[in-house]
């Protein structure tokens, strides 16, 4: 059995636009206090940088989960 490497990640970089759309939705959850979402990006292995270019929230208690989030990421590319 290999073991395998886990990526390094030495800077996280986070564009001004996630941060605002996480606070958004973590303010209009604050009534079920729960906030799920997903992040988007892209890891640059040359240089160990993370970057997180986009986002959305997840609605709570949702059914089909799998379904919603294929096509939030076909929608963001």
């Amino acid at each position: 059995m290999s073991i395998k490497k886990k990526p390094e990640v030495s800077l996280v970089h986070i564009e001004e636009v996630v941060v605002m759309k996480i606070l958004k939705h973590a303010k209009e959850s604050l009534v079920e206090l729960k906030t799920i979402g997903q992040l988007h990006g892209n890891y640059n292995k040359d240089s160990e940088i993370l970057e997180v270019t986009n986002s959305y929230p997840s609605p709570p208690n949702m059914d089909n989960y799998e379904n919603y989030d294929l096509e939030m990421t076909k929608r963001l590319e």
